[in-house]
Protein backbone atom coordinates (compact mmCIF):
# COMPACT_ATOMS: atom_id res chain seq x y z
CA UNK A 1 0.00 0.00 0.00
CA UNK A 2 1.14 3.62 -0.79
CA UNK A 3 1.93 5.80 2.17
CA UNK A 4 -0.07 9.13 2.77
CA UNK A 5 1.42 12.58 3.23
CA UNK A 6 -1.60 14.28 4.33
CA UNK A 7 -2.50 18.35 4.13
CA UNK A 8 -4.69 21.02 4.34
CA UNK A 9 -4.57 23.77 1.54
CA UNK A 10 -2.24 26.51 1.72
CA UNK A 11 -0.58 25.21 4.53
CA UNK A 12 2.25 22.99 5.42
CA UNK A 13 2.19 18.97 6.18
CA UNK A 14 2.06 17.62 9.73
CA UNK A 15 2.94 14.28 8.53
CA UNK A 16 6.21 12.98 9.13
CA UNK A 17 8.72 12.73 6.26
CA UNK A 18 11.58 10.50 5.80
CA UNK A 19 14.36 12.34 5.00
CA UNK A 20 15.24 10.26 2.02
CA UNK A 21 11.60 10.31 0.95
CA UNK A 22 12.03 14.13 1.22
CA UNK A 23 14.96 14.24 -1.14
CA UNK A 24 13.20 11.69 -3.36
CA UNK A 25 10.39 14.07 -4.27
CA UNK A 26 11.05 15.71 -7.42
CA UNK A 27 8.42 18.69 -7.34
CA UNK A 28 9.15 21.85 -9.95
CA UNK A 29 9.31 25.33 -8.93
CA UNK A 30 6.48 27.45 -10.16
CA UNK A 31 6.23 30.64 -10.85
CA UNK A 32 4.33 32.75 -8.35
CA UNK A 33 2.97 34.66 -11.31
CA UNK A 34 1.81 31.73 -13.44
CA UNK A 35 -1.53 31.13 -15.07
CA UNK A 36 -3.78 29.62 -11.61
CA UNK A 37 -5.83 27.80 -14.24
CA UNK A 38 -4.05 25.59 -15.46
CA UNK A 39 -3.64 21.89 -14.53
CA UNK A 40 -1.85 21.95 -11.31
CA UNK A 41 2.08 19.86 -11.01
CA UNK A 42 1.59 17.81 -7.86
CA UNK A 43 -1.34 19.92 -6.50
CA UNK A 44 0.61 22.95 -6.69
CA UNK A 45 2.44 21.88 -3.60
CA UNK A 46 6.09 22.99 -2.95
CA UNK A 47 9.34 22.16 -1.25
CA UNK A 48 9.86 25.01 1.52
CA UNK A 49 12.26 25.67 4.14
CA UNK A 50 10.09 23.80 6.87
CA UNK A 51 9.32 20.73 4.09
CA UNK A 52 6.21 20.33 2.16
CA UNK A 53 3.41 23.40 1.72
CA UNK A 54 0.33 22.96 -0.54
CA UNK A 55 -1.31 25.66 -2.85
CA UNK A 56 -5.18 26.34 -3.01
CA UNK A 57 -5.91 22.65 -4.85
CA UNK A 58 -7.48 20.03 -3.17
CA UNK A 59 -7.25 16.18 -4.30
CA UNK A 60 -4.86 13.40 -4.62
CA UNK A 61 -1.53 13.03 -5.78
CA UNK A 62 1.91 11.13 -6.80
CA UNK A 63 4.68 12.75 -4.88
CA UNK A 64 7.14 9.25 -5.97
CA UNK A 65 4.87 7.26 -8.14
CA UNK A 66 3.46 4.19 -6.91
CA UNK A 67 4.95 5.04 -3.43
CA UNK A 68 4.20 8.21 -1.39
CA UNK A 69 1.12 10.25 -2.14
CA UNK A 70 -0.38 13.39 -1.45
CA UNK A 71 -4.05 14.35 -0.03
CA UNK A 72 -4.92 17.90 0.38
CA UNK A 73 -7.92 18.04 1.89
CA UNK A 74 -10.25 21.84 2.34
CA UNK A 75 -9.37 24.39 5.17
CA UNK A 76 -12.57 25.31 5.84
CA UNK A 77 -14.20 22.08 7.51
CA UNK A 78 -17.41 20.11 6.30
CA UNK A 79 -17.20 22.02 2.82
CA UNK A 80 -20.42 20.73 1.29
CA UNK A 81 -19.29 19.86 -1.90
CA UNK A 82 -22.94 19.25 -3.32
CA UNK A 83 -24.48 22.23 -3.05
CA UNK A 84 -21.07 23.77 -4.72
CA UNK A 85 -21.16 20.93 -8.11
CA UNK A 86 -25.11 22.12 -7.92
CA UNK A 87 -24.04 25.75 -8.72
CA UNK A 88 -21.78 24.34 -11.20
CA UNK A 89 -24.42 22.64 -12.92
CA UNK A 90 -26.26 26.04 -13.32
CA UNK A 91 -24.36 27.73 -15.37
CA UNK A 92 -25.54 27.60 -18.76
CA UNK A 93 -24.14 30.56 -21.40
CA UNK A 94 -20.99 29.48 -23.38
CA UNK A 95 -18.91 32.40 -21.53
CA UNK A 96 -19.13 31.27 -18.44
CA UNK A 97 -18.86 27.38 -19.33
CA UNK A 98 -15.54 28.20 -20.89
CA UNK A 99 -14.33 29.98 -17.91
CA UNK A 100 -15.41 27.34 -15.13
CA UNK A 101 -14.40 24.29 -17.33
CA UNK A 102 -11.08 23.90 -15.58
CA UNK A 103 -11.93 24.29 -12.39
CA UNK A 104 -10.86 20.61 -11.85
CA UNK A 105 -9.00 17.75 -13.98
CA UNK A 106 -8.45 14.07 -13.21
CA UNK A 107 -5.54 11.77 -14.52
CA UNK A 108 -5.77 9.09 -16.00
CA UNK A 109 -2.45 8.06 -17.20
CA UNK A 110 -1.14 7.36 -13.45
CA UNK A 111 -1.53 4.68 -11.26
CA UNK A 112 -4.88 4.46 -8.78
CA UNK A 113 -3.51 5.83 -5.27
CA UNK A 114 -5.40 4.34 -2.11
CA UNK A 115 -6.79 6.30 0.49
CA UNK A 116 -9.66 6.56 2.87
CA UNK A 117 -9.83 10.41 3.19
CA UNK A 118 -13.04 12.13 3.13
CA UNK A 119 -11.87 14.85 -0.09
CA UNK A 120 -11.64 11.15 -2.15
CA UNK A 121 -16.12 11.16 -2.26
CA UNK A 122 -16.38 14.11 -4.12
CA UNK A 123 -14.76 13.08 -6.92
CA UNK A 124 -17.71 11.07 -8.24
CA UNK A 125 -20.65 13.80 -7.70
CA UNK A 126 -18.04 16.48 -9.13
CA UNK A 127 -17.88 14.48 -12.47
CA UNK A 128 -21.32 14.06 -12.93
CA UNK A 129 -22.66 17.74 -12.40
CA UNK A 130 -19.79 18.91 -14.68
CA UNK A 131 -21.21 16.26 -17.31
CA UNK A 132 -24.60 16.55 -16.74
CA UNK A 133 -24.31 20.62 -17.04
CA UNK A 134 -22.25 20.25 -20.72
CA UNK A 135 -24.75 17.95 -22.39
CA UNK A 136 -27.64 20.51 -20.97
CA UNK A 137 -25.97 23.00 -23.23
CA UNK A 138 -25.01 20.86 -25.99
CA UNK A 139 -28.74 19.40 -26.73
CA UNK A 140 -30.26 23.29 -26.23
CA UNK A 141 -28.36 22.91 -29.89
CA UNK A 142 -29.38 20.04 -30.88
CA UNK A 143 -27.65 16.52 -31.25
CA UNK A 144 -25.16 16.50 -34.05
CA UNK A 145 -25.67 14.04 -36.38
CA UNK A 146 -23.53 12.84 -39.19
CA UNK A 147 -23.43 10.13 -42.31
CA UNK A 148 -22.56 6.63 -41.06
CA UNK A 149 -22.72 3.63 -43.17
CA UNK A 150 -25.62 1.07 -42.90
CA UNK A 151 -26.23 -2.38 -44.14
CA UNK A 152 -29.81 -3.83 -44.82
CA UNK A 153 -31.62 -6.63 -46.91
CA UNK A 154 -34.70 -3.99 -47.93
CA UNK A 155 -38.21 -5.12 -49.19
CA UNK A 156 -38.32 -4.13 -52.93
CA UNK A 157 -36.57 -1.14 -53.17
CA UNK A 158 -32.97 0.01 -53.14
CA UNK A 159 -31.13 2.45 -51.46
CA UNK A 160 -27.81 3.00 -51.78
CA UNK A 161 -25.86 1.01 -53.49
CA UNK A 162 -26.48 -3.15 -53.97
CA UNK A 163 -24.27 -5.63 -52.35
CA UNK A 164 -24.03 -8.55 -54.63
CA UNK A 165 -22.01 -10.70 -52.79
CA UNK A 166 -24.39 -10.58 -49.45
CA UNK A 167 -27.46 -10.39 -51.71
CA UNK A 168 -26.40 -13.90 -53.14
CA UNK A 169 -25.96 -15.14 -49.96
CA UNK A 170 -29.10 -13.96 -48.21
CA UNK A 171 -31.37 -13.45 -51.05
CA UNK A 172 -30.84 -15.22 -54.49
CA UNK A 173 -29.40 -18.62 -52.63
CA UNK A 174 -32.38 -18.60 -50.47
CA UNK A 175 -35.12 -17.43 -53.12
CA UNK A 176 -36.26 -14.44 -51.51
CA UNK A 177 -36.47 -12.61 -54.89
CA UNK A 178 -38.40 -9.93 -53.19
CA UNK A 179 -35.23 -8.59 -51.14
CA UNK A 180 -32.35 -6.81 -52.10
CA UNK A 181 -29.12 -6.39 -49.67
CA UNK A 182 -28.47 -2.82 -49.78
CA UNK A 183 -25.48 -0.43 -48.25
CA UNK A 184 -26.00 3.25 -47.85
CA UNK A 185 -24.91 6.13 -45.57
CA UNK A 186 -27.45 7.24 -43.41
CA UNK A 187 -27.58 10.95 -42.07
CA UNK A 188 -28.52 10.81 -38.39
CA UNK A 189 -27.71 11.10 -34.59
CA UNK A 190 -26.98 7.67 -34.05
CA UNK A 191 -23.54 8.44 -34.24
CA UNK A 192 -20.35 7.20 -32.25
CA UNK A 193 -20.23 10.55 -30.43
CA UNK A 194 -23.63 10.54 -29.23
CA UNK A 195 -23.71 6.79 -28.23
CA UNK A 196 -20.47 7.16 -26.51
CA UNK A 197 -22.41 10.34 -24.58
CA UNK A 198 -25.71 8.33 -24.36
CA UNK A 199 -23.63 5.09 -22.53
CA UNK A 200 -21.76 7.88 -20.20
CA UNK A 201 -25.47 9.65 -19.49
CA UNK A 202 -26.45 6.14 -18.30
CA UNK A 203 -23.47 5.20 -16.22
CA UNK A 204 -24.21 9.02 -14.60
CA UNK A 205 -27.34 8.21 -13.71
CA UNK A 206 -26.52 4.98 -12.14
CA UNK A 207 -23.52 5.94 -10.39
CA UNK A 208 -25.57 9.15 -8.61
CA UNK A 209 -28.21 6.79 -7.20
CA UNK A 210 -25.37 4.97 -5.75
CA UNK A 211 -23.11 7.83 -4.75
CA UNK A 212 -25.57 9.85 -2.87
CA UNK A 213 -26.49 9.44 0.52
CA UNK A 214 -29.04 11.46 1.25
CA UNK A 215 -28.51 12.35 4.88
CA UNK A 216 -28.10 15.90 3.85
CA UNK A 217 -30.85 18.54 2.60
CA UNK A 218 -28.05 19.91 -0.06
CA UNK A 219 -27.58 16.16 -1.04
CA UNK A 220 -30.97 15.41 -1.64
CA UNK A 221 -31.20 18.56 -3.31
CA UNK A 222 -28.26 18.42 -5.34
CA UNK A 223 -29.80 14.33 -6.24
CA UNK A 224 -33.41 15.90 -7.41
CA UNK A 225 -31.64 18.49 -9.36
CA UNK A 226 -29.50 16.01 -11.13
CA UNK A 227 -32.89 13.57 -11.69
CA UNK A 228 -34.61 16.30 -13.05
CA UNK A 229 -31.90 17.84 -16.03
CA UNK A 230 -31.11 14.10 -16.50
CA UNK A 231 -35.18 13.23 -17.41
CA UNK A 232 -35.02 16.07 -19.25
CA UNK A 233 -31.46 15.32 -21.13
CA UNK A 234 -33.28 11.68 -21.95
CA UNK A 235 -35.91 11.74 -24.77
CA UNK A 236 -33.09 14.11 -26.95
CA UNK A 237 -31.02 10.53 -26.81
CA UNK A 238 -34.27 8.42 -27.77
CA UNK A 239 -33.01 7.66 -31.47
CA UNK A 240 -29.57 7.36 -29.88
CA UNK A 241 -27.70 3.38 -29.04
CA UNK A 242 -25.73 2.97 -25.80
CA UNK A 243 -24.48 0.47 -28.00
CA UNK A 244 -20.81 1.47 -28.32
CA UNK A 245 -17.58 -0.49 -27.37
CA UNK A 246 -14.32 0.56 -25.56
CA UNK A 247 -12.45 0.39 -28.34
CA UNK A 248 -14.65 2.52 -30.49
CA UNK A 249 -15.05 4.75 -26.75
CA UNK A 250 -11.17 5.31 -27.92
CA UNK A 251 -11.27 6.22 -31.03
CA UNK A 252 -14.18 8.98 -31.05
CA UNK A 253 -13.04 12.24 -31.51
CA UNK A 254 -14.72 15.76 -31.53
CA UNK A 255 -14.99 18.54 -34.21
CA UNK A 256 -14.42 22.06 -33.93
CA UNK A 257 -16.91 23.83 -34.97
CA UNK A 258 -18.96 21.91 -31.77
CA UNK A 259 -16.50 23.44 -29.09
CA UNK A 260 -19.41 21.85 -26.10
CA UNK A 261 -18.97 18.76 -28.24
CA UNK A 262 -15.30 18.68 -27.32
CA UNK A 263 -15.63 19.01 -23.56
CA UNK A 264 -18.64 16.87 -23.11
CA UNK A 265 -16.67 13.61 -25.26
CA UNK A 266 -13.16 13.87 -23.09
CA UNK A 267 -15.47 13.92 -19.46
CA UNK A 268 -17.76 11.33 -20.52
CA UNK A 269 -14.52 9.53 -21.50
CA UNK A 270 -13.40 9.80 -18.01
CA UNK A 271 -16.56 8.51 -16.06
CA UNK A 272 -16.75 5.60 -18.33
CA UNK A 273 -12.94 5.40 -17.66
CA UNK A 274 -13.58 5.78 -13.94
CA UNK A 275 -15.95 2.53 -13.43
CA UNK A 276 -13.60 0.89 -16.47
CA UNK A 277 -16.62 0.42 -18.74
CA UNK A 278 -18.37 -1.80 -16.65
CA UNK A 279 -21.78 -1.41 -14.84
CA UNK A 280 -21.27 -3.64 -12.38
CA UNK A 281 -18.01 -1.68 -11.42
CA UNK A 282 -20.76 1.20 -10.25
CA UNK A 283 -21.93 -0.69 -6.65
CA UNK A 284 -18.31 -1.66 -5.78
CA UNK A 285 -16.78 0.62 -2.96
CA UNK A 286 -13.58 1.44 -4.06
CA UNK A 287 -10.84 3.19 -2.04
CA UNK A 288 -8.84 3.95 -4.87
CA UNK A 289 -8.89 6.59 -7.05
CA UNK A 290 -6.92 8.28 -9.69
CA UNK A 291 -5.00 11.70 -9.32
CA UNK A 292 -7.26 14.58 -9.37
CA UNK A 293 -7.44 18.20 -7.97
CA UNK A 294 -9.83 20.42 -7.53
CA UNK A 295 -8.96 24.45 -8.08
CA UNK A 296 -10.76 26.03 -4.86
CA UNK A 297 -10.52 29.72 -5.71
CA UNK A 298 -12.23 28.74 -9.17
CA UNK A 299 -15.10 26.31 -7.29
CA UNK A 300 -15.85 29.61 -5.10
CA UNK A 301 -16.12 31.80 -8.06
CA UNK A 302 -18.63 29.65 -9.77
CA UNK A 303 -20.55 30.00 -5.95
CA UNK A 304 -20.35 33.12 -5.61
CA UNK A 305 -21.43 33.86 -9.89
CA UNK A 306 -24.34 31.73 -9.21
CA UNK A 307 -25.33 33.61 -5.95
CA UNK A 308 -24.94 36.80 -7.95
CA UNK A 309 -26.62 35.52 -11.14
CA UNK A 310 -29.79 34.11 -8.74
CA UNK A 311 -30.14 37.65 -7.51
CA UNK A 312 -29.17 40.33 -9.96
CA UNK A 313 -29.58 38.61 -13.43
CA UNK A 314 -28.95 40.91 -16.26
CA UNK A 315 -27.51 43.32 -13.85
CA UNK A 316 -24.63 41.44 -13.24
CA UNK A 317 -21.34 41.39 -15.73
CA UNK A 318 -19.14 38.74 -15.41
CA UNK A 319 -15.49 38.72 -16.23
CA UNK A 320 -15.58 42.00 -17.81
CA UNK A 321 -12.75 43.14 -20.01
CA UNK A 322 -10.45 45.69 -19.76
CA UNK A 323 -6.83 47.38 -21.23
CA UNK A 324 -4.70 45.09 -22.10
CA UNK A 325 -3.50 42.09 -24.83
CA UNK A 326 -3.16 38.19 -24.12
CA UNK A 327 -1.64 37.43 -21.00
CA UNK A 328 -1.72 41.23 -19.61
CA UNK A 329 -5.20 42.35 -20.74
CA UNK A 330 -7.22 43.40 -17.42
CA UNK A 331 -10.69 41.52 -16.47
CA UNK A 332 -13.25 42.57 -13.69
CA UNK A 333 -14.74 39.02 -11.77
CA UNK A 334 -18.06 40.78 -11.25
CA UNK A 335 -19.84 44.18 -12.08
CA UNK A 336 -23.47 45.48 -11.43
CA UNK A 337 -24.03 47.65 -14.08
CA UNK A 338 -27.11 49.72 -12.78
CA UNK A 339 -24.86 50.26 -9.88
CA UNK A 340 -21.84 51.27 -10.64
CA UNK A 341 -20.23 48.41 -8.44
CA UNK A 342 -17.45 46.63 -9.07
CA UNK A 343 -16.79 42.79 -7.10
CA UNK A 344 -14.31 40.61 -7.08
CA UNK A 345 -14.47 37.06 -5.35
CA UNK A 346 -11.23 36.00 -3.44
CA UNK A 347 -10.67 32.57 -2.01
CA UNK A 348 -9.01 33.72 1.18
CA UNK A 349 -11.05 32.47 4.41
CA UNK A 350 -8.10 34.43 6.23
CA UNK A 351 -9.52 37.70 5.45
CA UNK A 352 -12.66 36.36 8.53
CA UNK A 353 -9.98 37.29 10.62
CA UNK A 354 -6.91 39.50 9.26
CA UNK A 355 -6.84 41.60 6.51
CA UNK A 356 -3.01 40.88 6.47
CA UNK A 357 -1.53 40.79 2.73
CA UNK A 358 -4.77 42.60 1.27
CA UNK A 359 -2.93 44.93 -0.07
CA UNK A 360 -2.32 43.30 -3.41
CA UNK A 361 -6.15 42.45 -3.67
CA UNK A 362 -6.20 45.99 -2.97
CA UNK A 363 -3.87 47.60 -5.85
CA UNK A 364 -6.21 45.35 -8.22
CA UNK A 365 -9.20 45.82 -7.64
CA UNK A 366 -7.89 49.65 -7.96
CA UNK A 367 -6.63 49.38 -11.37
CA UNK A 368 -10.49 47.88 -12.28
CA UNK A 369 -12.21 50.72 -11.04
CA UNK A 370 -10.11 53.00 -12.99
CA UNK A 371 -9.70 51.12 -16.25
CA UNK A 372 -11.69 53.51 -18.98
CA UNK A 373 -12.96 49.88 -21.19
CA UNK A 374 -14.16 48.72 -17.66
CA UNK A 375 -15.92 51.65 -16.34
CA UNK A 376 -17.77 52.21 -19.70
CA UNK A 377 -19.55 48.89 -19.27
CA UNK A 378 -21.71 50.89 -15.57
CA UNK A 379 -24.53 52.67 -16.19
CA UNK A 380 -24.46 56.65 -15.74
CA UNK A 381 -21.15 56.66 -13.76
CA UNK A 382 -19.05 59.56 -13.79
CA UNK A 383 -15.32 58.35 -15.04
CA UNK A 384 -14.17 61.52 -12.51
CA UNK A 385 -15.14 59.51 -9.47
CA UNK A 386 -14.63 56.62 -7.18
CA UNK A 387 -16.16 53.58 -8.13
CA UNK A 388 -16.87 51.34 -4.97
CA UNK A 389 -15.16 48.18 -4.63
CA UNK A 390 -16.41 45.01 -3.08
CA UNK A 391 -14.48 41.90 -2.01
CA UNK A 392 -16.12 39.10 -1.49
CA UNK A 393 -14.08 36.36 0.73
CA UNK A 394 -15.34 32.97 1.98
CA UNK A 395 -16.02 32.46 5.97
CA UNK A 396 -17.36 29.64 8.15
CA UNK A 397 -20.05 31.47 10.59
CA UNK A 398 -23.83 31.99 9.11
CA UNK A 399 -24.53 33.20 5.02
CA UNK A 400 -25.34 36.96 4.97
CA UNK A 401 -29.08 37.74 5.23
CA UNK A 402 -29.82 38.56 1.44
CA UNK A 403 -28.67 34.91 0.26
CA UNK A 404 -30.81 32.92 2.72
CA UNK A 405 -33.53 35.21 3.71
CA UNK A 406 -36.39 35.93 1.46
CA UNK A 407 -36.27 39.71 1.37
CA UNK A 408 -39.97 41.48 1.84
CA UNK A 409 -42.17 40.92 -1.79
CA UNK A 410 -41.89 44.11 -4.07
CA UNK A 411 -40.71 45.37 -7.20
CA UNK A 412 -37.10 43.98 -8.78
CA UNK A 413 -35.64 47.56 -8.32
CA UNK A 414 -36.36 47.66 -4.54
CA UNK A 415 -35.15 44.15 -4.07
CA UNK A 416 -32.00 44.52 -5.65
CA UNK A 417 -31.63 48.15 -3.78
CA UNK A 418 -31.90 46.46 -0.39
CA UNK A 419 -29.15 43.43 -1.33
CA UNK A 420 -27.01 46.16 -2.70
CA UNK A 421 -26.55 48.19 0.37
CA UNK A 422 -26.01 44.82 2.03
CA UNK A 423 -22.81 45.31 0.35
CA UNK A 424 -22.06 48.84 0.58
CA UNK A 425 -23.20 48.84 4.57
CA UNK A 426 -20.89 50.89 7.07
CA UNK A 427 -19.96 47.03 8.92
CA UNK A 428 -18.58 45.85 5.49
CA UNK A 429 -16.48 48.87 5.05
CA UNK A 430 -12.79 48.93 4.75
CA UNK A 431 -11.86 52.23 7.16
CA UNK A 432 -7.99 52.41 5.92
CA UNK A 433 -8.80 52.62 2.09
CA UNK A 434 -11.96 54.85 0.48
CA UNK A 435 -14.90 52.93 -1.56
CA UNK A 436 -13.78 49.58 -0.13
CA UNK A 437 -15.77 47.09 1.05
CA UNK A 438 -15.25 43.47 2.82
CA UNK A 439 -18.47 40.74 1.92
CA UNK A 440 -18.40 37.65 3.44
CA UNK A 441 -19.88 34.87 1.58
CA UNK A 442 -19.25 31.41 3.44
CA UNK A 443 -18.62 28.55 1.18
CA UNK A 444 -22.13 25.69 2.42
CA UNK A 445 -21.42 23.67 5.38
CA UNK A 446 -22.81 20.12 5.90
CA UNK A 447 -24.36 20.11 9.02
CA UNK A 448 -23.36 18.23 12.21
CA UNK A 449 -25.91 14.45 12.73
Amino acid sequence: MNSIIKFKEHSESNSVIDDEVFERINIQAQDENENKYITPSSLGIRKSHNGLRADYYIGVDWLIENEVAAVVEPKINNVDFMSLFSAALSISSDKEVEYFSHYYGIDFSKPEIETTLSVVDSLTPLIIAHYISLLKILIKRGLKRGYIHQEENLHSKIKGKILFQKNLRHNQLTKREDRIYCGFEDYTVDIPENRLLKKALIFAEKALNNCISLNQESQRTFYHDIKKTINSIKPHFEQVSSEIQINEVQKVTSNKLFKTYKEAIIVAKALLRKYDYTFSKINEKNTKTYPFWIDMPRLYEIYVYSKLKEKFGEELGFQVEGFGRGEYKTAADFILRNKGLILDAKYKPRYEHSKSGIITDIRELSGYARDMKILQNLDNCNQNNEVPCVIIYPGQSAIEDFLENELPQSDIENKTDAEYMNFISDKNKFKAFRNFYFYKLSLPALKSD
